[in-house]
C-alpha cells in the first residue's frame, strides 16, 4: 500500500534518536473513532514549524533517509536538526526575525497560482510534479507567504486580493484529484502540516482572515461590493473543505479555541442564506456538518439536504431560549419520524437497524443527553421509563448504531467497494477507503452465492453462503490455509454478526445474520494439497483454494420481512446463477449476543416499570421534582426490607475455614438496625480483622437497600464483599433470603470473586456462563450442579417429548419448503401448477404439435413439457397488443407468443415463491411459539435446582440471556463486584423483581464500562461528556445529589457510600502516584513499608523514557489498526523480565507484564516463549529465603535444585483492562504508543491510568515515550512525580549485590546482554563456592550462585589412595580406577577389576568361559564362570528341528522350548531370480518371491540405470561412438542397440602416454596404463599367463598377431582367447538375403571375467555380446514386473467386488436421507469418483504394458530413428531390426486389456444397479443413466478389437474374456436405454441377444478345447448367458478358478528357473532340471510345452535355442 517504500526505521547504534514514522496519522480506531473522513487522514514526516535547536531563525534541514516513494528522488525530507522532543517550543510565526528576506511580488504570486492550477488540472504527471515542487522548501516558503498575507477584499495591485490569490490558493489545497492521489500523500501531509502550524499558529490567523473576507464579500442586493453568488458559494466551499481537512489531519486541532470559533463562524455565514439542496450548497452543508461534529465531539455523520432556514420557521424544532433544541423521536418530532424505526416508545423500536433507518441519513437520531437526567424538557418521558429509555437508546446507538453507520457507508460507496479489482492498487484504494471513512471496522467478502437454505431446531433458519477466499489466503498452501482459518478471528461462530447487502439501482436490501456454523477440517480430515479440490463442492472455509463456505442463521427467526428477503436472495444468487451484486459484510467489533439480551430486557422493564426495584433512587431527579420523603435525614436510603427487626450474627464471617481451631464466639459480632452504626463499626474494627474503613463499609452495606462500597486499589473491597456474603449466608435461614445473586461484567472477575467465596468455605455455589479456565471453578457450573441435584417434575417428561415431536414435525415441513425452493424454477412452477391449475398444466402437456408430443410417461420426463412450452415458438403466434395476465391465462397455452409465455411463466414462478414464503413464515412463527413452550418446560426443572443454591454466580450478559429462568427466583440480595466497570443498563436488567438489597462494590475512579463509540463517552468533551453512556450506575449514584425532606428538615444530600481508605497492596512510593492524583485521603497500611527492595534494580519505581516509534498497523485488517505494537518496547520488556527472573527471588506469578494492547501482549508472549532460563525449585526458594542463622543447620550442606524452564511460564501477561482487581509483586508496563502526534491511545483516561499505576506491590517499571503521554493531564502529573523522585530517565540503573560499587545502566535490550548477561553485572563472580573453588561464571545473584555446579576437577582424596577424577559438583562415589591380577574365590585370576570391587572379590563376576551341560536338553554350552550355576541360563545351541518348509529351525533351543513352538522359518529364501543375477533375500516364504529390490547393475559408458533391479531399464539412447583407426566410420547406433561396426583384429597403433611405446591392446579399445607396457612392465606382469590355449605368458605372446585385451577388473588376456570365451562368431552371422545384422534374443547369463567373474560391460569389442544378452534380460524383467502388477490390480478388483453391494446400500441410504437434491448429487458424484479411481489405475497399467513400452520395441524404435537420420535413400527409411513380433509378445498387453474391460464392466454395472433403485430421485437416476450411456459405446468397440487381436496371436483365454465382456456391455446398453425411456426395436434387440448367445456358445467350445487357459471362465460364461437370456441385473463375481490362475500367473515369472517359449512364442519358466516332469501346456495359448521325464514337446525352444535360430 501507500506506506511501502517510505523511510526506514532509525538506524542501529542510535537507540534514543527519533526514527522516521511510517505509521498513520489518523486517529487510532481502537482508542477513538476516526475523525478522518478523507483519504489524506494518515500522516508522515509531520512538519510542526518548531525552531531547531541553536537556530535563531526558522531553518529547515534536508537530508535523505532512504529511497523516496513513487520516484520523487529529488525532493528532500523535512526534519529538524537534533531537537529534543521534551523541550518547550518558543517559536512563533509572527516573529519578524523568522521570516526569510525574499518574497514573491503580487503579480508573481498570481502567476505562480495560475500556473499551479493549470498544472494540477492538466495531466497526472504535471500534477504530481507541481505538488512535489510545492512540498519542497522553496514551495513551502510560498505557502507560508500565502498564509501570512493580509488579503484585500477590494481590487488592488499592491496587495494580494482575496478573489485572485486566496481563492486560487484554496482551490489548489482542496483539489479533489490531488487529495485522492495515493502517490501524493506524503507531500500533501507536509503542505497541510505547514498550513496548520504548531498548535494552529498559522491556521488560526489565516482562516480568521478568510472568514472576515467571506463575510465582507457576502452577496447582498443592497451592497454591490459583494461577490457574485456563485463565486461566493464556491469560495465558501473551498474554505470549508480546506478547514475540514485541517481538522481531520490534526487530532488536537479540534481542541484549539481559535479553530472552534472559526468553525462556528463558518457555520453561521453558511446558514444565513437559504440554501436549496443540490450542487455546491450540498457539499458546503456536508462539510459544515462534519466540521461541527468534530468540534463539538460528534461523529462525522452523512447528512442529507434537509435544511432549517429562516424562511421556513415552522419546521424548526423549538425549545426554551436557554436550552438546546431537542428533536424528539417519532411522531413527537415537529418534523415527523426520521424513518420507519423512529418511535417514541422503545418497545416499538427494532434492536437491529432497518433498511429505512440505514438509508435515512438527513437527520440525526434522537439521543438523550446527560441533561435528560436533570431537565424535564430534554426528554418526553418521566420516572423509570425515562431512565430505561435513555439507557436503551444510548446502548443501541453504541451497538446497533455501529451496524447502521457501517451499512450506510457501504451503500454510499457501493460502486467504489464493489468495483472490479484489476490491479493490486485497486485493493489498496478500497482498503484506504474503508480505513478512512468507515465509522466502524468491517470485513467484506466478495463473490457471494447462496448454496442452500435449511432449518435446524436449535438455530432456526440457516443459509449456507459461499464466497471468495481473500487474496492473501488464495496464495497459501493447503496446510497453511487450514492453519490460518483455524486461528483467524474472522467469522467467529455464534459471535460474529454478518450482513448480506444488495444494492440494485436505488433499491437496497440488508439482512443481518449470526454465524451459526464455522467449519474448518480437523488435522485428521484436512487435505494437504489442492489436487481435485476445485472440482468438488465447497463445504467449509479452508479446503477449497479459491472459495469458502460459512453457515449463517437469521438474527430474528420470526421476522417475516427478513425471511421474504432471504428467500428472494437465495433464488437470485444461487450457486448456479453466478450473479454479482451481493456483498457479505462482517462487523468484528459488534457481538450481538453481548447486547441483544440487555436491550430486550430494557424493553420488558419499560413496559413494566413498577417491577424495577429501587425506582425511587434510580429514576432521574429532574429540576422540578418534589423532594423525597425519607425516614432518616442523615441516612436517606432505607435499609433492606428483609432486615426489619432482624439481628445478624457476623461471628462466622471471620472464622478460618481451613483452621477448625480458629473460631469467633457466637453472637460476639452482631448487626441490628436498632443499634447505632458507630457502635457497630467500633465493635467490628476492634474484634475482627477489619480496619475502621472496612468495618464502616460493611455496616453501611447492611444499612441501605442500595449500598455502595468504594475504595482505592488495594483497600480490600473484594475482601469486604466476601465477608458480606458470608455474613448473609450465616443468617440465611432466619432471613429467608433465597439464592444470593453474585454478578460481574466479565467471566474473569466472576471467577475471581467465586474463588474467594470458595476459600471462605462456601460450597453450595452454581455458576452460569462460558467455561472457566480454572478447573475448580468450572466444577461449579450449573450443568454439573443439575446432574448432582436432579429435581424432577411429574408429567414434565411427557410434555417435553410431545413438544419435541411437534418441533421436529415443523422442522421437516420447513425443510421440505427449502428443498422445493432449491429444486429449480421449472420444478417449482410444475408443482405450483399441479396444485392450483392442473387443467392448465394438462393443456401444456398435451402438445398440439406431433413433433413435440411426449413419449411414454416416465418419471424423469415430468418437467419437460414446461421446458418445451417455453422453448417452442410457433411462427404464427405473434401478439397484436399487450394483454393482461388474466387474458393470457384464459388463452390457449400453445397459442401464446414467446414474450407472453415468459410473462406468464414468471408470474407463476413468483406466485410459487410467494406461496412457499408465506407458508415458511407461518411455520417459523408456529415453531417459535412452540419452542418457547418447549424451553419453558425445561426451565421448571432448572428453577427448582437454582432455588437450592446459596450462591448463583453469573455475568450480567448471562443473566439477561437466562432472564426467563432467573427473574422468577426468590432472590432478595444481589451483589455486584467491580460495579464501577458495569454499564448502568446491565445493572438495571439484573435487578429482578424479588431483589430487596443491592450491594454494589467498586471504584468509579478505576476502569469505566467499555463502549464502542467514544462519542458517547464521558471522556468526549472538556466539561464531561454529552451522553455519558460509560458512566456506571455506581458512579452516577456516587455523584448524585438528592433533595430529601423529613418533617420540616429539607436538605440536599449525597448517596451514602461505604468508603475504604487504607491500602494494603502498594509500597508507599508507588501508592503516592495515585494518592497525589486521585485519592488524597488514601493511607498506607504499615505492612506496605516493610516490603523488600526489588532484587537487582537500584530503584523500585522507574520510568524508562525512550524515543522508539510504535510499529505501523496492518492496513489489510480493520481490527489490526485498533491494537498497536512496539517491538522495541517488547524486546526491552523481555530483557528486563528475564533479568528479574534470573535474580532467583520471585516465584511464578509474582512478576506481571501489563500493556494496553492485545497485539503487544501477543508479541511479548511469542518472544518469551522462546526464552529458556534456570529456575530454582519453589521449595528450595523458600529455604533460600531463610536468613543465615535459620539455614545454618541444613542448607549449607545442600545445593538447591536448579532446573530449566520457560520464562513465560513464570510471568503473568495481561492487558491493563483485564488486570483490574489483581496484583503482583513486580509490575512491568509497556505503554506501546510513541509517535509524533502525541497520541497515547487507551491510556489517556485517568481511570485506566489509575488501574495501571496501582497493581504493583514491591516495584513498578514503566517503559514508554513520556513525550507522547505528557499531554494528558494525569500523565503529566505522574511524570512530574517520577521526576521529583529521580525515578525518570532514559536508562535504568541496576544493582549488583556482589559488586555494589559497580554502576550498571541499561537503556536498550542490547545493554542487558553486555552489562548483565547472567543477572548480576559484567564482572566475574569470583566468590568462593561451597567446595572451596572460586566461581568462574559471570556475576550472578546470590541465590543462583548457591545453586552453581562447580565445573572444576574434584580435589577430595579417596580412602584407597586413588585420586577422584570426577567434576567437583559430582559426588565422588565408588572408585572406578582399575587394579590388576586379583585372585578370585572360584580359582581364576581377574586380569583387571575396578578398585571398589577389590575389597570384596566375591562381588566380582568372573568372566572366564567354562563348559556347562544343560539339564533339560543335554546340550553342552559355553558360559561365563559366574553363570555356571545360574538356573536362568538359557541354552544357546540351535534347535535344528525340521520345519514344514523343509528347512532346519534356526532359533535357539531355549527359545523353542520356552515357547513350545518353532515359530516361523527365519532362513533366507536364497532362490535365484530369473530376471537378474541376484537371489531373494526375504526370509522363507510361501508363494512367489517379490521383485528384486536391489539397485540395478545395468550401466554403460553414458551412465547407470536409476531403477531397482526388478524394474525394466530404460534403453540408453546415446550414440555408441565405438571407433578405431582401421575402419572409416564409428558406430552410430544408439548405445542400447547392437553395434553396426565390426570388431577390428589389428593391434592398436597409439603410443602410451609417458613411455611412448606402442599400445599392446587391440585396436578400438581403451589403452591400458603405462604399467602394462610390454617394454616397461615388471616381471610379475610379464610373467602372467594370458593365453590358456597355447599356455603363453604376456612376455611370450606376439602382440602384432594376437593383441591383448585389458579388462576393467585388472586382468588381461589375448584377443583370440576372449573371442573364443565369448563365442564371438555367434553374434556376427550375416543374413545373406537382407545383408544387415539381426537382433539376437539371447538366453544365457552375461559372462564375466574368466578369472574373477567380474561383470564386463565396457569392452567395445564385445558390445554386441553384452547388448544382446542385456536385451533379453530387460525383457524378462518387464514380463516379471508387469505380471506382479497385474496380480495386485486383480486383487484390488476382487476386493472391490466383495464390497460393492454394501457400498451401494450405504450410498442409497445417504441419498435418501439427504435434505435436498444438491447434497444427493454431490454424494453420487463422490461415489462415482471413488469407483473410477481403480478403473484409472487399470488404464494406467494398460498403457504401461503396451507393445511400444516393451524393451525390444523401444530398442527397435531407437534403431529405426537412428537409421532414418543416416540413410540417404528414402526407401530404406522404414527399415528396422529383423525380428518376429511373436517372439517377444508376452501376452501381458492383452491381459491388461482384459483387466481394463473387467474394471469398466464392474463400474458401469454398479452405477446401473444404483440407478434402478426407486428410492432415489428421478433426476439423480437420470444422471447415472447418462453416465453409463456415455461410456458404453467406446467400451464395446474396445472389447471387439481385443477379441480380434487375441485370435491372431493364439490367446484363447483372453479371446473368451473379450467375448464375455462384449456380451455384458451389449446387454447393459439395452437395459440402460430402456431405463432412459429410449424405445428399441424388438427385432433389433432379439438380434443382439441371439448374436451374443452364439458368441458365448463359441466361448464354451474354446473353454472345452483349452481347459488350461480358458476353462477357468466356465462360470463367467454361464452368468453371461443368463443375462443375455433374461433381463436381470448382472452381479460380477470372480470364480475360484480365476483366483487360482491369477495367483499362479504371479508366481510364474518371479522365481528361479529357465525360460522357454511355446510354439506360439509365449514365454514361461520351468524350475525342475530345465523341463517339466509331467505333461503341461502353455499358460497363455494352451499348446503343449512339456512331456514326461523332462522331455520337451516339438516346437518348444529354450531361449538359447531361440537365440541360435535368429542368429
Amino acid at each position: 500500500m501507500a506506506d511501502q517504500g517510505r523511510p526506514n526505521a532509525r538506524q542501529s547504534g542510535q537507540p534514543h534518536r527519533r526514527r522516521q514514522s511510517n505509521t498513520s496519522n489518523r486517529s487510532n480506531a481502537g482508542d477513538t473513532p476516526s475523525l478522518n473522513g478523507n483519504p489524506l487522514a494518515s500522516s508522515q514526516n509531520r512538519y510542526h514549524g518548531r525552531r531547531p535547536r541553536n537556530q535563531p531563525s526558522q531553518q529547515y534541514q534536508t537530508h535523505q533517509l532512504g529511497p523516496r516513494p513513487h520516484g520523487n528522488h529529488g525532493s528532500p525530507v523535512l526534519s529538524f536538526r537534533g531537537q529534543p522532543r521534551y523541550r518547550q517550543n518558543n517559536y512563533h510565526t509572527n516573529n519578524e526575525n523568522n521570516r526569510p528576506g525574499t518574497e514573491l511580488s503580487v503579480a508573481a504570486l498570481q502567476e505562480f497560482l495560475d500556473a499551479g492550477i493549470d498544472r494540477i488540472e492538466c495531466t497526472e504527471d504535471s500534477r504530481n510534479a507541481f505538488i512535489g515542487q510545492l512540498a519542497s522548501q522553496s514551495g513551502l516558503e510560498k505557502v507560508r507567504q500565502l498564509l501570512e498575507t493580509e488579503y484585500s477584499t477590494a481590487y488592488s495591485i499592491l496587495k494580494p486580493t482575496f478573489q485572485f490569490h486566496c481563492v486560487r490558493f484554496l482551490r489548489i489545497l482542496s483539489n479533489e484529484a490531488v487529495l485522492r492521489a495515493l502517490s501524493l500523500e506524503q507531500q500533501i501531509r507536509t503542505i497541510y502540516n505547514v498550513v496548520y502550524g504548531f498548535n494552529g499558529e498559522r491556521a488560526i490567523p489565516f482562516f480568521t482572515r478568510t472568514v472576515s473576507c467571506l463575510t465582507a464579500l457576502q452577496p447582498n442586493d443592497d451592497d454591490q461590493s459583494g461577490m457574485d453568488q456563485d463565486e461566493w458559494n464556491e469560495a465558501l466551499r473551498l474554505a470549508t473543505t480546506v478547514f475540514l481537512n485541517i481538522l481531520r489531519m490534526n487530532q488536537n486541532a479540534a481542541l484549539q479555541p481559535g479553530l472552534q470559533d472559526i468553525g462556528r463562524q463558518l457555520a453561521k455565514i453558511a446558514n444565513t442564506d437559504d440554501m436549496t439542496p443540490g450542487g455546491v450548497l450540498s457539499l458546503i452543508h456536508q462539510d459544515i456538518s462534519n466540521i461541527l461534529s468534530i468540534l463539538t465531539g460528534g461523529a462525522e455523520v452523512p447528512i442529507g439536504t434537509q435544511r432549517f432556514t429562516k424562511k421556513d420557521p415552522s419546521k424548526r424544532p423549538r425549545g426554551p431560549a436557554n436550552e438546546e433544541i431537542i428533536d424528539l423521536p417519532g411522531r413527537l418530532s415537529a418534523l415527523g419520524p426520521r424513518h420507519d424505526n423512529d418511535h417514541e416508545l422503545i418497545s416499538d423500536i427494532s434492536i437491529l437497524p432497518t433498511k429505512d433507518e440505514i438509508i435515512s441519513d438527513y437527520r440525526l437520531e434522537f439521543l438523550p443527553t446527560r441533561r435528560a437526567y436533570e431537565l424535564a424538557s430534554q426528554h418526553h418521558q418521566e420516572g423509570v421509563r425515562r431512565l430505561i429509555d435513555i439507557q436503551f437508546r444510548l446502548l443501541r446507538e453504541d451497538t446497533s448504531g455501529q451496524l447502521r453507520d457501517a451499512a450506510r457507508f457501504i451503500l454510499q460507496y457501493w460502486n467504489e467497494l464493489t468495483a472490479p479489482v484489476l490491479t493490486p492498487r485497486d485493493w489498496s484504494v478500497k482498503r484506504k477507503l474503508v480505513r478512512d471513512l468507515s465509522p466502524s471496522p468491517i470485513r467484506m467478502y466478495f463473490g457471494i452465492s447462496i448454496q442452500r437454505l435449511h432449518f435446524e431446531v436449535k438455530t432456526g433458519l440457516e443459509v449456507a453462503v459461499e464466497f471468495d477466499q481473500s487474496r492473501a489466503v488464495r496464495r497459501f498452501t493447503a496446510p497453511k490455509r487450514h492453519w490460518w482459518w483455524r486461528k483467524s478471528a474472522e467469522l467467529r461462530e455464534s459471535k460474529s454478526i454478518v450482513a448480506l447487502i444488495e444494492k440494485t439501482g436505488e433499491d437496497a436490501n440488508v439482512i443481518f445474520f449470526i454465524v451459526a456454523k464455522r467449519t474448518v477440517p480437523s488435522h485428521s480430515d484436512q487435505s494437504n494439497n489442492d489436487e481435485g479440490v476445485a472440482e468438488g463442492p465447497v463445504n467449509d472455509l479452508s479446503t477449497h483454494p479459491e472459495r469458502a463456505m460459512i453457515t449463517l442463521r437469521l438474527v430474528t427467526l420470526t421476522n417475516p420481512q427478513d425471511q421474504a428477503k432471504l428467500v428472494g436472495l437465495a433464488m437470485k444468487y444461487s450457486t448456479t446463477s453466478k450473479q454479482p451484486g451481493l456483498l457479505m459484510v462482517e462487523f468484528p467489533r459488534i457481538i450481538y449476543k453481548s447486547y441483544e439480551g440487555i436491550l430486550r430486557c430494557l424493553k420488558f422493564i419499560h413496559e413494566n416499570p413498577t417491577n424495577l426495584p429501587f425506582g425511587k433512587w434510580l429514576a432521574p431527579r429532574l429540576d422540578n421534582s418534589a423532594a423525597l420523603e425519607v425516614q432518616d435525614i442523615n441516612s436517606p436510603v432505607p435499609p433492606p426490607a428483609y432486615l426489619s427487626g432482624a439481628t445478624l450474627d457476623f461471628s462466622a464471617c471471620f472464622a478460618d475455614p481451613e483452621n477448625a481451631n480458629h473460631t469467633v464466639p457466637a453472637n460476639s459480632l452482631t448487626f441490628s438496625l436498632t443499634e447505632g452504626q458507630d457502635v457497630m463499626v467500633k465493635n467490628l474494627a476492634e474484634r475482627s480483622p477489619l480496619d475502621h474503613g472496612q468495618a464502616k463499609a460493611l455496616v453501611s452495606a447492611f444499612s441501605h437497600e442500595i449500598s455502595l462500597t468504594q475504595g482505592p486499589p488495594g483497600c480490600g473491597k473484594s475482601y469486604v464483599g466476601v465477608k458480606m456474603v458470608v455474613g448473609l449466608l450465616a443468617n440465611k435461614a432466619s432471613l429467608g433470603l433465597g439464592p444470593i445473586l453474585c454478578i460481574c461484567y466479565t467471566n474473569h472477575a466472576l471467577d475471581q470473586f467465586l474463588n474467594e467465596l470458595l476459600k471462605a468455605g462456601i460450597k453450595n455455589i452454581a455458576r452460569i456462563g462460558s467455561p472457566s479456565p480454572i478447573s475448580h471453578i468450572e466444577a461449579l457450573s450449573f450443568d454439573t450442579y443439575k446432574k448432582a441435584h436432579q429435581s424432577k417434575v411429574r408429567g414434565l417428561g411427557h410434555q417435553i417429548t410431545t413438544t419435541r415431536t411437534e418441533l421436529n414435525g415443523i422442522r421437516e415441513q420447513i425443510s421440505e419448503i427449502c428443498s422445493k425452493l432449491e429444486a429449480g424454477s421449472v420444478v417449482l412452477v410444475q408443482g405450483y401448477l399441479e396444485e392450483h391449475f392442473g387443467g392448465k398444466l394438462r393443456e401444456i402437456v398435451d402438445s398440439p404439435f406431433p413433433c413435440l408430443s411426449i413419449g411414454p410417461e416416465t418419471e424423469n420426463s415430468v418437467p419437460r413439457p414446461l421446458e418445451l412450452w417455453l422453448e417452442h415458438i410457433e411462427t404464427a403466434a405473434t401478439p397484436v397488443e399487450e394483454r393482461s395476465l388474466d387474458e393470457l391465462f384464459d388463452s390457449p397455452a400453445w397459442s401464446l407468443a414467446p414474450v407472453e409465455r415468459l410473462r406468464l411463466y414468471q408470474h407463476w414462478h413468483q406466485s410459487a415463491i410467494d406461496k412457499l414464503t408465506q407458508r415458511l413464515q407461518y411455520l417459523t412463527s408456529d415453531f417459535d411459539a412452540r419452542k418457547k413452550v418447549h424451553t419453558s418446560l425445561f426451565l421448571e426443572g432448572d428453577k427448582k435446582c437454582l432455588e437450592q443454591v446459596d450462591i448463583l454466580g453469573i455475568t450480567t450478559v448471562g443473566l439477561v440471556n437466562n432472564h426467563e429462568l432467573i427473574r422468577t427466583l426468590p432472590a432478595k440480595v444481589i451483589v455486584c463486584e467491580e460495579a464501577g466497570e458495569v454499564l448502568e443498563s446491565h445493572i438495571l436488567t439484573a435487578l429482578i423483581p424479588s431483589v430487596q438489597h443491592a450491594i454494589l462494590i467498586g471504584d468509579h475512579l478505576q476502569l469505566r464500562p467499555k463502549i464502542s463509540s467514544r462519542l458517547l463517552s464521558k471522556e468526549k468533551g472538556r466539561d464531561g461528556g454529552k451522553y455519558n453512556l460509560d458512566e456506571s450506575l455506581f458512579e452516577r449514584l456516587a455523584n448524585a445529589q438528592y433533595n430529601v425532606v423529613h418533617g420540616n428538615d429539607d436538605r440536599t444530600v449525597g448517596f451514602p457510600i461505604g468508603q475504604l481508605n487504607i491500602q494494603r497492596r502498594m509500597h508507599p512510593s508507588i501508592a503516592n502516584l495515585v494518592r497525589t492524583t486521585l485519592y488524597p485521603e488514601l493511607e498506607d497500611h504499615k505492612r506496605t513499608t516493610l516490603y523488600p527492595e526489588v532484587a537487582g534494580v537500584k530503584r523500585r519505581l522507574f520510568w524508562l523514557d525512550h524515543r522508539n516509534y510504535e510499529d505501523p498497523s496492518d492496513p489489510s485488517d480493520p481490527m489490526e489498526s485498533m491494537s498497536k505494537t512496539n517491538k522495541w518496547e517488547a524486546r526491552m520488556v523481555v530483557a528486563l523480565v528475564t533479568y528479574l527472573a534470573r535474580q532467583g527471588v520471585y516465584k511464578a506469578g509474582q512478576i506481571a507484564v501489563l500493556t494496553p494492547y492485545v497485539n503487544q501482549m501477543r508479541i511479548l508472549m511469542e518472544m518469551l516463549e522462546n526464552i529458556i532460563d534456570y529456575e530454582i525449585n519453589e521449595r528450595d526458594l523458600e529455604d533460600l529465603e531463610l536468613d543465615d542463622d535459620e539455614a545454618a543447620d541444613g542448607l549449607r550442606g545442600n545445593r538447591p535444585e536448579v532446573k530449566q524452564s520457560k520464562v513465560l511460564d513464570r510471568v503473568r501477561m495481561a492487558t491493563v483492562d483485564n488486570f483490574q482487581g489483581e496484583e503482583a509483586e513486580i509490575i512491568i508496563v509497556s505503554l506501546v504508543r510513541s509517535n509524533d502526534r502525541k497520541e497515547c491511545g487507551f491510556l489517556r483516561t485517568p481511570n485506566r491510568i489509575n488501574v495501571l499505576l496501582s497493581r504493583a506491590k514491591h516495584g513498578m517499571y514503566i517503559i514508554g515515550d513520556a513525550t507522547t503521554s505528557m499531554n494528558v493531564p494525569m500523565w503529566h502529573n505522574v511524570i512530574e512525580l517520577f521526576e521529583q523522585g529521580h525515578n525518570f530517565g532514559p536508562k535504568l540503573q541496576l544493582h549488583c549485590t556482589r559488586h555494589p560499587e559497580k554502576k550498571t545502566f541499561v537503556g536498550s535490550p542490547e545493554d542487558f546482554e553486555s552489562q548483565c548477561p547472567e543477572g548480576g553485572c559484567a564482572e566475574k563472580c569470583g566468590l568462593r563456592l561451597r567446595c572451596g573453588h572460586s566461581c568462574e561464571f559471570k556475576c550472578h545473584p546470590k541465590l543462583l550462585h548457591d545453586g552453581v555446579r562447580c565445573p572444576k576437577d574434584c580435589s577430595r582424596p579417596r580412602n584407597c589412595g586413588h585420586p577422584c577424577r570426577r567434576k567437583c559438583f559430582e559426588t565422588c562415589g565408588i572408585c572406578p580406577e582399575m587394579v590388576y591380577n586379583v585372585g578370585l574365590p572360584c580359582g581364576h585370576v581377574a586380569a583387571r577389576m575396578p578398585c571398589w570391587q577389590r575389597d570384596d572379590p566375591s562381588r566380582y563376576l568372573c568372566q572366564e568361559m567354562v563348559m556347562r551341560i544343560m539339564s533339560v536338553c543335554n546340550h553342552q554350552v559355553k558360559v561365563r564362570c559366574f553363570r555356571k550355576t545360574d538356573p536362568n541360563v538359557k541354552c544357546t545351541e540351535k534347535c535344528g528341528a525340521t520345519l514344514p518348509c523343509g528347512h532346519p529351525c534356526l532359533r535357539s533351543c531355549s527359545e523353542c522350548r520356552v515357547s513350545g513352538t518353532h515359530g516361523m522359518c527365519t532362513k533366507v529364501c536364497g532362490l535365484a531370480y530369473s530376471t537378474c543375477q541376484h537371489d531373494c533375500k526375504k526370509t522363507c516364504h510361501k508363494g512367489p518371491c517379490p521383485p528384486c529390490g536391489r539397485p540395478c547393475e545395468v550401466r554403460c559408458k553414458h551412465g547407470k540405470c536409476p531403477n531397482k533391479c526388478g524394474e525394466a531399464c530404460f534403453p540408453c539412447a546415446e550414440v555408441c561412438g565405438w571407433e578405431c583407426e582401421h575402419q572409416k566410420e564409428k558406430c552410430n547406433m544408439p548405445c542400447s542397440v547392437p553395434c553396426n561396426k565390426l570388431p577390428c583384429d589389428k593391434r592398436c597403433e597409439k603410443l602410451l602416454p609417458g613411455c611412448k611405446h606402442q599400445c599392446p591392446s587391440v585396436c578400438g579399445e581403451k589403452c591400458p596404463p603405462q604399467k602394462y607396457c610390454r617394454e616397461c612392465a615388471t616381471p610379475a606382469i610379464l610373467g602372467r599367463r594370458i593365453d590358456y590355449f597355447m599356455l603363453l605368458t604376456y612376455e611370450e605372446v606376439d602382440l602384432d598377431e594376437d593383441p591383448v585385451v585389458f579388462l576393467g577388473c585388472g586382468h588381461y588376456f589375448t584377443m583370440s582367447n576372449l573371442d573364443d570365451y565369448f563365442e564371438l562368431e555367434k553374434y556376427y552371422s550375416v543374413n545373406r538375403e537382407i545383408g544387415r545384422p539381426r537382433v539376437l534374443l539371447g538366453g544365457e547369463a552375461l559372462r564375466g571375467c574368466p578369472d574373477c567373474r567380474h561383470p564386463l560391460r565396457h569392452i567395445d569389442r564385445y558390445n554386441r555380446v553384452f547388448k544382446t544378452v542385456l536385451l533379453d534380460e530387460l525383457t524378462k524383467r518387464f514380463v516379471a514386473r508387469s505380471t506382479s502388477q497385474y496380480a495386485d490390480l486383480m486383487q484390488k478388483l476382487r476386493d472391490m467386488e466383495s464390497k460393492l453391494e454394501k457400498q451401494q446400500q450405504e450410498l442409497i441410504e445417504k441419498v435418501r436421507l439427504a435434505s435436498n437434491e444438491t447434497i444427493g448429487r454431490k454424494l453420487i458424484t463422490t461415489y462415482k469418483q471413488k469407483s473410477k479411481h481403480l478403473w484409472r489405475l487399470v488404464q494406467q497399467f494398460k498403457n504401461s504394458v503396451a507393445k511400444t513400452e516393451q524393451p525390444l520395441a523401444k530398442v527397435n524404435a531407437l534403431y529405426a530413428s537412428a537409421l532414418a537420420k543416416q540413410t540417404k535413400d528414402d526407401s530404406d527409411v522404414n527399415q528396422s531390426f529383423d525380428f518376429d513380433q511373436s517372439k517377444i509378445e508376452t501376452g501381458i498387453t492383452y491381459r491388461a486389456d482384459c483387466l481394463a474391460a473387467k474394471a469398466q464392466c464392474m463400474v458401469l454395472w454398479d452405477w446401473y444397479t444404483i440407478s434402478m433403485n426407486r428410492t432415489i430421485t428421478i433426476a439423480l437416476r437420470n444422471s447415472l443413466h447418462d453416465a453409463v450411456a456415455g461410456e458404453l459405446n467406446p467400451a464395446i468397440k474396445q472389447v471387439t478389437d481385443l477379441r480380434k487381436d487375441c485370435q491372431k496371436v493364439h490367446l484363447p483365454g483372453y479371446e473368451v474374456e473379450a467375448r464375455i465382456y462384449h456380451a455384458l456391455f451389449s446387454i447393459l446398453k439395452i437395459q440402460n436405454d430402456k431405463a432412459k425411456g429410449i424405445t428399441l426395436d424388438t427385432e433389433v434387440e432379439a438380434g443382439i441377444r441371439t448374436k451374443e448367445s452364439n458368441s458365448l456358445a463359441e466361448c464354451e467350445v474354446i473353454a472345452r478345447k483349452f481347459p488350461g487357459t480358458a476353462g477357468r471362465l466356465h462360470g463367467a460364461i454361464g452368468e453371461a448367458k443368463k443375462l443375455v437370456q433374461n433381463e436381470i441385473i448382472y452381479s460380477h463375481v470372480t470364480s475360484a478358478e480365476e483366483n487360482i490362475v491369477v495367483a499362479a500367473m504371479a508366481a510364474r515369472f518371479s522365481g528361479a528357473g529357465d525360460w522357454y517359449y511355446c510354439i506360439n512364442g509365449h514365454p514361461f519358466t520351468i524350475g525342475e532340471g530345465g523341463m517339466p516332469m509331467e505333461e503341461a501346456r502353455c499358460p497363455e495359448c494352451g499348446q503343449p510345452v512339456g512331456g514326461r521325464n523332462q522331455m520337451q514337446v516339438s516346437g518348444v525352444r529354450s531361449v538359447t535355442e531361440l537365440e541360435e535360430s535368429v542368429g
